[in-house]
């Protein structure tokens, strides 16, 4: 029976991972228009949803996968993922919230990296999933023996 539930816990997270994977790629190159509806619920709740589904989901994928042994590096890179996903979810929230959270604000955030709208986007999509996987493997060189 535990198998059976950890296989539908892994299944969820695969989903989230793959949902927020979706709205990347639906960005990626899109008109502003297009990219707002895809940031559906408001540009402030994008964030918040790919920070459960998708940092919450490459979190759990991490440590079910990459993570999944007993040395103290492990043990403390599971606690990393969760970590990074939800400090990458608070950064982009807190940038959409200081910048702005329409087209503007994306643009402003995709403008650090040399891109606009569709790569500001992608960046907050993207943060609480790079950030887990980050964090993760910083936790786990720390902690190594």
């Amino acid at each position: 029976m535990n198998d059976q539930k950890n296989n539908v816990s892994n299944a969820a997270a695969a989903t989230g991972v793959a949902v927020t994977a979706t709205k990347i790629s639906a960005v990626t190159g899109a008109s502003a228009s297009a990219i707002m509806t895809t940031m559906a619920g408001g540009a402030l709740a994008a964030p918040v949803t790919a920070g459960v589904l998708g940092g919450g989901g490459a979190a759990k994928l991490l440590n079910e996968t990459v993570f999944s042994g007993d040395s103290e590096g492990a043990q403390a890179a599971r606690v990393g993922t969760y970590v990074g996903a939800v400090a990458g979810t608070a950064a982009s929230v807190g940038a959409l919230a200081t910048v702005g959270a329409g087209s503007v604000g994306l643009a402003t955030i995709g403008g650090v990296v040399g891109g606009g709208m569709a790569a500001g986007a992608t960046m907050v999509l993207a943060g609480p999933a790079v950030a887990a996987g980050a964090v993760g493997a910083a936790f786990y060189c720390l902690f190594k023996r």
